[in-house]
């Protein structure tokens, strides 16, 4: 049994770190072209912040919490909020709600099916 444990959480750190390679890369390939003092636009340039929402347990938000400060912890200038607690049944809503104000998370965790329902938002 901890043979399996241990091959899944190695598939989900893998996955994790996968996800959020992607987000980094689709964060910063942005086009804006603001012009402002170097060093400030030096400095933000370097921060990133990942929104991760999800619908899982406890458990399995504890491990998603520590993958990501193990990442934190390697990579200081990524940061990630992950906010859990979602009622499974609103979660697509709420995520199109969010989507639809511009205040949507990096990251979502739910079924795959739910990524078509974003198929064409910026």
């Amino acid at each position: 049994m901890k043979g399996k444990f241990r091959e899944m959480k190695k598939f989900f750190k893998t996955f994790c770190a996968l996800l959020m390679c992607f987000s980094l890369v689709a964060c910063s390939s942005s086009t804006d072209s603001t012009t402002s003092d170097s060093t400030d636009s030096t400095d933000s340039a370097t921060e990133v912040t990942i929104t991760i929402w999800h619908t899982f347990t406890e458990d399995q938000q504890t491990l998603l919490e520590t993958l990501c400060e193990e990442y934190h912890e390697a990579h200081p200038e990524v940061s990630f909020d992950v906010i859990g607690g979602y009622e499974s049944g609103t979660f697509e809503s709420t995520v199109s709600d969010a989507v639809i104000n511009g205040v949507g998370p990096n990251i979502i965790f739910n079924y795959t099916s739910t990524a078509r329902i974003f198929d064409g938002y910026d």
